[in-house]
């Protein structure tokens, strides 16, 4: 049984943030809007990552099934997207053998 690690991180467009997103064009806005506060996630068992920041997510031995927690801040301030936009972010997990990092 090998020791694992799993990070996660965003993209450098959204950064970890719920940004504005276009589905009829298929693509983020350019300057678009966002969310005040990055998403984030945590993995039982393991860690909370601020996904702006990104980092290990978890780590274990051998087979595991790990349910995942998303987590986003709203508040007032939030910006109200024009209708037909929606707020989307990618998120990139990458399992690596522990030895490796």
């Amino acid at each position: 049984t090998l020791p694992w690690q799993i990070f996660v991180s965003s993209d450098p467009t959204t950064k970890g943030y719920l940004t504005e997103y276009d589905p009829s064009n298929d693509n983020f806005i350019s300057g678009g809007l966002r969310l005040e506060s990055p998403l984030s996630v945590m993995a039982e068992p393991g860690y909370e990552v601020d996904l702006s920041q990104g980092g290990m997510l978890a780590e274990g031995l051998g087979s595991k099934t790990l349910p995942l927690t998303f987590s986003q801040d709203v508040t007032f301030s939030d910006p109200v997207l024009s209708e037909g936009h929606e707020y989307r972010v990618i998120i990139e997990f990458i399992s690596v053998p522990a030895d490796v990092v």
